[in-house]
């Protein structure tokens, strides 16, 4: 009975190595695909993390240069409006003092005709001749 008892025994050992043994390397082999994971995730969210970053400043981005769009429309409809303002007083003033108008000379074979120019005609050519003068002064440069 013994010898059963210390075969037994022996047997059990033997199992109890074998055990460990397969509990050691499952726990390694845990380890092993717990790390795999944990650096698949850092890496995986990492990458995330840069392209949610990525989607922000270009979100940031977008909305700045929809704002400079903005201030820059509403510069160029102040210009707009004020050139208007411009054309509408001198308009009114050489109305009232049409003296001012110059005249055109109109060159034919038999004589030179000197007739007042047209207000509109006139207005046009002052735009044309100061338009940059104009640029400058509402941009503030005079």
């Amino acid at each position: 009975m013994k010898e059963l008892e210390s075969f037994l025994d022996k047997v059990l050992g033997e199992k109890l190595k074998e055990k460990e043994a397969i509990l050691k390397e499952a726990q390694a082999k845990r380890e092993e695909l717990v790390s795999k994971f944990r650096k698949e995730a850092q890496i995986y969210f990492k990458e995330y993390e840069e392209k949610e970053k990525a989607k922000i400043e270009a979100q940031i981005r977008e909305a700045f240069f929809k704002t400079k769009l903005e201030k820059k429309r509403k510069v160029l409809e102040e210009k707009s409006a004020l050139k208007k303002e411009i054309l509408e007083r001198l308009r009114a003033y050489l109305s009232k003092n049409p003296e001012f108008i110059p005249k055109k000379k109109i060159i034919s074979h038999h004589k030179i005709e000197e007739t007042p120019l047209e207000i509109e005609e006139f207005l046009d050519l002052v735009m044309k001749k100061a338009s940059q003068k104009l640029e400058e002064i509402l941009d503030g440069k005079v």
